[in-house]
């Protein structure tokens, strides 16, 4: 079976990034994480965190660079995430919150404080690392 694509993007505003908290409910309720989604089928994953940002955020973004890549499995199910750094294309804009109760701008080292979602540790790890 082969892997389903997650994508995440990770936005900067001076040395922060911003994280979003999932609304209460399933199994990401309550937890932090770096807006994005699942990919749909024959969507490349640029275009799907394009599409998931706009959906979640209500904020247009450009994809930059690709800036983690890990596997996961959720229910059973193998999931590829691919993470890339995004550009808010109005940078006083705030982000809708559509799909998550709250956000906040951090600091890298912040993340491993944070009750982040299981999959965007990955991603964490990755910005820790590069921000040390």
């Amino acid at each position: 079976m082969s892997s389903r694509i997650s994508v995440a993007g990770v936005a900067h505003r001076g040395n922060n990034i911003l994280v979003m908290r999932r609304l209460p409910g399933g199994s990401v309720g309550g937890l932090w994480e770096f807006p994005g989604g699942k990919a749909e089928k024959g969507e490349r994953p640029r275009e799907a965190l394009i599409r998931e940002w706009k959906e979640e955020t209500g904020l247009e973004i450009a994809v930059g660079d690709e800036i983690a890549r890990g596997e996961f499995h959720h229910k059973g199910v193998p999931i590829t995430l691919i993470a890339f750094n995004v550009e808010l294309s109005s940078t006083d804009s705030d982000p809708d919150l559509r799909e998550h109760d709250a956000f906040q701008w951090v600091n890298p080292r912040q993340l491993s404080r944070l009750a982040l979602v299981d999959s965007d540790r990955i991603v964490a790890d990755v910005i820790s690392r590069e921000s040390a």
